[in-house]
């Protein structure tokens, strides 16, 4: 399966634009050929919605990026602070909200891969959790990076939808993060190609365990969108291109 969706989900810019690009013409037929004013009227008519519409994309479907940006970094120095602490090693699971009974939250394993394991249908919502039958198999379960971003009522709306058009809508068309969205799915693997994305990798030592905040989430994003748990496998920088691989895991 592949997807590439860059922008079209925003639906004011297209409807703007083709609004402009319509009326303009209709508008300068009628002036050249009939002068008829009624037409031309009609014409500049569609060209001021037009443009009504693409103001309206650019104040109603965006979230500053500057505060976005910083509540994704101030959760990652919380948590980087935390796995350092404890000198974690294991990777975190992204948690859809059918486990958690709650926010989108990241398990944390102290100990053993929480990918091994097998995870009950529900965690209680603590801070130190129990996730599988053996006794070591204890974990941290915090908020996800940047999940107080996906709170947002028309974020929901997007979650719910298939998963290229979930990452694409938030992605690039909310938050402004990339230009665009490239998804394939092969079984448990999902690779998912960020085209140039405005979050730096940085090299935190939390990212090994988190992953970049990018891969963060689009992993949050992710674990949502499919119902199922969601660990990231691996990251690499392709030009200007973010490639992201994810692994599925039935909770």
């Amino acid at each position: 399966m592949k997807n590439m969706i860059t922008w079209q989900n925003n639906r004011y810019l297209l409807l703007g634009s083709g609004l402009v690009t319509a009326g303009f013409t209709f508008a300068l037929f009628a002036w050249l050929m009939t002068n008829y004013v009624p037409f031309i009227v009609l014409g500049l008519a569609c060209m001021i919605i037009g443009i009504v519409s693409l103001a309206l994309n650019h104040t109603l479907k965006k979230v500053p990026f500057d505060a976005s940006l910083l509540l994704i970094e101030s959760s990652f120095d919380t948590i980087n602070a935390i796995v350092e602490e404890l000198s974690v090693t294991s990777k975190a699971m992204y948690l859809p909200r059918s486990v958690t009974d709650g926010p989108l939250r990241t398990l944390i394993p102290i100990q053993n891969d929480a990918f091994d394991s097998t995870l009950p249908e529900h965690l209680e919502q603590r801070l130190i959790v129990q996730f599988g039958k053996n006794p070591e198999d204890i974990g941290i379960l915090l908020a996800a990076p940047g999940a107080a971003l996906l709170e947002i009522d028309k974020i929901e709306n997007y979650l719910s939808t298939e998963l290229a058009t979930a990452l694409s809508s938030i992605i690039v068309g909310t938050f402004d993060l990339a230009t665009a969205v490239d998804v394939q799915r092969d079984g448990s693997f999902i690779q998912i190609m960020i085209k140039n994305s405005t979050l730096s990798r940085g090299d935190e030592f939390s990212h090994s365990i988190l992953g970049s905040p990018m891969a963060s989430i689009t992993a949050t994003i992710t674990a949502q969108a499919l119902n199922q748990p969601i660990s990231i496998d691996r990251e690499e920088v392709q030009g200007k291109g973010h490639k992201i691989t994810l692994q599925t895991k039935d909770a």
